[in-house]
């Protein structure tokens, strides 16, 4: 929205209330930093937010920033913490945040991932090489790619897409050339992070990093493969199995012809990864070859692999969603819509209640109102 329009669609909820309206010089005040003057307007721009596609759950990061600069201008000598980017022990905070993401990859405060990610982008803006190790520069280089590694993620799990898909390129253009194609080891190689991306792009399209031409999402789905081919050269078995198991989904998303070739060399690739032992590569794998499944009508192999993700359910809630959501696809094409119904309630109740799933929510919606149209009469 431009600061018209957000001072428009705000001051439409003041006129509710009988407040004073809101002019864009006002937006402008909040961009640099301003608070709200009131809790009027607080309350104001929290649902215009809300309304505008962002989740509760990054709505209230954003309402706890405004109470925490409110408190730091009042209580100065409270808050004598030095910026991220200028700690001297900037990585090792950034590596915290990042080890913690694995086990709650939901919960991350897209306030201070953007303030952070900022701040550190800006510092080190003028570093066009690796620095030397032990330096705070380096450390900022370091902790910048960790952080914005989370902030594309949870830019996607809220639907931001266009945003997410360029910090993943952002990402692997700052890895190759700080810490060369290993990068800082997976999953922040350069090779991984443009995998990301084209996955993203697969659903959206938009240009390619290399010829800057439009792709197509279809088109992005093919790069995928071509993806899966480079890192199996370079020997990155992880990324080259997670960039074929995303072709395999994307492509069968697009109807696209080359989803059947894909989808013939699928069981042998997942063995591939099974004899490695690679357990990351194999649970990416379990979705995209349960849809596959059940866009062929093979439901058993779709059940096999329901079963053999089990686990998830007890898992972090992303993870939760995903199974509830491949059992309740399962009983749908099963012809069993009310246990289908169960599933994707029980999978939009726990997105809901842990915030920041709107992708999530998003899809578990559409499900239930297959379940609708399935149970409507056909005439």
């Amino acid at each position: 929205m431009s600061r018209g329009q957000l001072a428009t669609a705000v001051s439409a909820q003041l006129q509710c209330r009988d407040g004073k309206p809101i002019a864009p010089a006002v937006v402008r005040k909040w961009e640099q930093g301003q608070p709200p003057q009131t809790a009027e307007e607080l309350q104001a721009l929290t649902l215009v937010m809300r309304r505008h596609g962002l989740s509760a759950a990054a709505v209230e990061h954003f309402r706890q920033t405004v109470y925490a600069s409110c408190v730091a201008r009042q209580y100065p000598d409270l808050f004598d913490q030095p910026d991220l980017a200028e700690r001297d022990d900037v990585d090792e905070v950034a590596h915290a945040a990042f080890q913690q993401h694995w086990h709650t990859p939901h919960s991350a405060d897209i306030v201070t991932l953007t303030t952070n990610v900022a701040e550190l982008e800006a510092a080190t803006q003028e570093a066009r090489r690796p620095l030397p190790e032990g330096s705070r520069g380096r450390g900022q280089q370091t902790a910048l790619c960790m952080l914005r590694a989370l902030l594309a993620e949870a830019h996607a799990l809220d639907n931001r897409l266009a945003l997410a898909a360029a910090a993943h390129r952002a990402n692997a253009e700052a890895l190759r050339a700080w810490f060369g194609e290993h990068g800082l080891g997976w999953p922040l190689t350069p090779l991984a992070q443009r995998t990301l991306e084209a996955l993203i792009r697969s659903r959206i399209g938009g240009p390619d990093p290399v010829s800057w031409r439009d792709l197509s999402p279809a088109d992005w789905a093919l790069r995928l493969l071509d993806l899966h081919g480079e890192a199996e050269v370079r020997g990155e078995a992880r990324v080259s199995l997670q960039a074929f198991f995303y072709a395999l989904g994307a492509l069968r998303e697009h109807k696209h012809a080359a989803h059947e070739a894909c989808w013939a060399r699928a069981e042998g690739v997942l063995a591939k990864a099974e004899e490695a032992g690679d357990r990351a590569a194999v649970e990416a794998a379990r979705q995209p070859l349960f849809y596959s499944a059940l866009t062929s009508g093979d439901l058993d192999q779709a059940a096999r692999q329901v079963e053999a993700s089990g686990h998830l359910r007890e898992g972090p809630v992303p993870y939760q969603c995903a199974w509830h959501e491949m059992t309740g696809a399962l009983a749908l094409r099963a012809g069993q819509p009310a246990e289908a119904q169960v599933a994707f309630e029980g999978g939009l109740q726990a997105a809901q209640a842990a915030g920041g799933l709107v992708h999530w929510e998003a899809g578990l919606r559409r499900w239930l109102e297959e379940c609708e149209d399935t149970k409507r009469p056909r005439r």
